[in-house]
């Protein structure tokens, strides 16, 4: 009986462990849009709404995309994830990149973001108040994708932090 109870509870921490390793992982990656691009995002007439978020597969090619708030996001990034079916827009991992900068103003590439299952892309300014609150859904929604690895690409868009405000 002893035998029993100790395979039962090694059988136990096996599929605890193996549950733990099942949690999605998550890479954040820190960017922000270039001038020429927030100048072209917010040109007169042109403004694009915040927050915006995009998500894009494997191969960067982009499956879900979204301006403003959405409810039952959860279940809408999962869909998109779960069908793998590009949209047909010419949006794309390299694309998005192409306007974007890290903080130190280096250009970023597909190449040097960690491989993922998918790459979630938010836009975002820290005077946006929904914006704040699609970061913080984002952080518990993608938390709980078991077994996907992530990457977060959280892309600051603020014009009022053009290189020449400085």
């Amino acid at each position: 009986m002893r035998h029993f109870a100790l395979i039962l509870s090694l059988g136990v921490a096996c599929a605890y462990a193996n549950a733990a390793e099942q949690k999605a992982q998550i890479d954040v990656v820190n960017l922000r849009q270039t001038d020429q691009s927030l100048r072209d995002t917010y040109a007169r007439g042109k403004k694009k709404g915040l927050p915006r978020l995009v998500m894009l597969d494997a191969q960067g090619r982009l499956i879900y995309g979204q301006t403003g708030e959405r409810n039952n996001l959860r279940i809408h990034l999962h869909e998109a994830l779960e069908k793998d079916k590009p949209l047909a827009v010419p949006i794309t991992l390299s694309a998005v990149l192409e306007e974007t900068q890290d903080r130190d103003g280096k250009p970023v590439s597909v190449d040097s973001l960690p491989k993922a299952d998918a790459y979630v892309v938010d836009y975002w300014a820290s005077w946006c108040a929904p914006c704040r609150m699609l970061s913080r859904d984002l952080e518990g929604i993608l938390g709980h994708w078991d077994g996907v690895h992530i990457v977060w690409i959280k892309v600051e868009s603020d014009p009022t932090k053009l290189s020449e405000h400085h």
